[in-house]
C-alpha cells in the first residue's frame, strides 16, 4: 500500500476590506451592526446615553448593557433634554449618545452636543427611516432591508 498523499489546502479568502475609507459593511441584522460599533468605540464601563423611546431605543439600552456599558435611558429625546444631561456631565463620563431617527432628532443631539462643548461620539440608527442621511452624526447605521419594508406605498424595486 502507497503512502496516503496529503491534500493541499486550500488558500483561505481575502479578508473583506471596507468599501471606502469610511464604509464598512457587515452581514447581519442592526442588532448585529449595532453590538459590533459598540464593542469596537466603547469600552467596558463606559457611559452612554440612550435618546429613544420607542421599542428600538430599549433594543439598543439592552445590547449596551450586555456589552457592560453603563446605560442611561432618556424617557425625553428633546434637544432640551439631551442639553440638561450632557451639560450636567462636567467630566466627559459620557462616552456617545445613542439614537434612533425616528425617535429622536440626529440635529438637535448635534446641537446639544455643540453646545455643551461636548466630545461624546454621536451613533445613529437611521434603519427605520430610508431616506434620512445624518451626517451630523460620527456613525450612521443603516439596514436596508428594514428600512425597505418601511417604505409605505413604494415600490422597493421600479423596472422601467
Amino acid at each position: 500500500m502507497m503512502p496516503r498523499q496529503p491534500r493541499p489546502i486550500p488558500a483561505a479568502p481575502a479578508p473583506r476590506r471596507p468599501v471606502s475609507a469610511g464604509l464598512h459593511v457587515l452581514p447581519g441584522r442592526t442588532a448585529t451592526a449595532w453590538e459590533a460599533v459598540m464593542a469596537r468605540t466603547l469600552s467596558p464601563g463606559d457611559r452612554v446615553l440612550v435618546a429613544g423611546v420607542g421599542p428600538l431605543g430599549a433594543l439598543w439600552s439592552g445590547v449596551a448593557a450586555r456589552l457592560g456599558l453603563s446605560v442611561k435611558r432618556l424617557d425625553d429625546a428633546s434637544e432640551a433634554a439631551l442639553a440638561r444631561h450632557l451639560g450636567a456631565d462636567r467630566f466627559g463620563a459620557i462616552k456617545a449618545v445613542l439614537l434612533v431617527t425616528g425617535e429622536a432628532n440626529p440635529e438637535a443631539a448635534r446641537r446639544a452636543l455643540d453646545a455643551c462643548f461636548h466630545d461624546a461620539l454621536l451613533l445613529v440608527d437611521a434603519s427605520t427611516t430610508p431616506d434620512s442621511v445624518a451626517p451630523e452624526a460620527d456613525i450612521v447605521i443603516r439596514d436596508p432591508q428594514a428600512g425597505l419594508a418601511r417604505l409605505a406605498g413604494r415600490p422597493a424595486c421600479a423596472a422601467e
